[in-house]
């Protein structure tokens, strides 16, 4: 159901602001002289194209080249765009997908372009860290963390956590495994992964809802 302020002309009717059509067609012809003016008007007010074909139709190969002779060169570049613009999106969903889930449903990253995978959500912020030697804290976002030791064998390390001067230790965490934590005055937890290790070295990231940032915003805001 899509939502405009500009009525919509379809099979000689002007649609409303909501629209939820359903045509029938006696020929491949009548299907393409009533479709095709509404994908124009679609693509020249900015929306998206999916034109989807059942799978047993037989004529399903021929409809793009249909579309294509009947449309002007300049309505076929937009369809392309539009197509090409849905798939990447499908794209970036399956790759969402291969990566696994924690226990509150946050996907994890395993490496630098499962992160940026994960940024073009939008539903968080990445910060991307390494820390090098032990005993040597360094801030990342909202967490201090120290590195205690790393087994390479077992993929495997321990950090000392400080957050909001509460001080944690994670002893033995596993690779990719997250570690959840809370910022006063927020309702979603933040969440630490460690995606690599090696000799006395860590990297990975703190995620940080964006409904926190907003939260924070407020809050100081408010404060002023």
């Amino acid at each position: 159901m899509i939502r405009t302020n500009a009525p919509m002309k379809f099979a000689g009717s002007f649609l409303g602001d909501t629209r939820h059509v359903c045509a029938f067609f006696s020929s491949p012809d009548d299907e393409y002289r009533t479709i095709l003016p509404f994908i124009r008007d679609g693509l020249a007010a900015g929306d998206r194209l999916v034109y989807v074909i059942p799978q047993d139709r037989k004529d399903s190969a021929a409809v793009k080249t249909e579309l294509a002779t009947k449309a002007t060169t300049d309505d076929v570049k937009n369809v392309d765009g539009k197509v090409t613009g849905v798939r990447t999106d499908l794209d970036s969903t399956q790759n969402d997908l291969k990566m696994a889930r924690s226990e509150l449903g946050t996907l994890i990253a395993r490496n630098h372009e499962d992160v940026e995978q994960l940024r073009h959500l939008g539903e968080r912020d990445y910060i991307e860290f390494t820390v090098s030697g032990k005993n040597k804290p360094q801030k990342v976002g909202n967490v201090t963390v120290e590195l205690k030791g790393v087994n390479q064998k077992r993929n495997q390390y321990s950090v000392t956590m400080v957050v909001e001067d509460k001080r944690f230790e994670k002893k033995n965490r596993a690779l990719n495994e997250p570690v959840f934590f809370y910022i006063s005055g927020t309702r979603l937890p933040e969440e630490l992964v460690i995606n690599k290790v090696g000799k006395d070295q860590v990297s990975g990231y703190v995620s940080i809802p964006k409904a926190n940032s907003q939260t924070a915003a407020n809050a100081s805001t408010s404060g002023n």
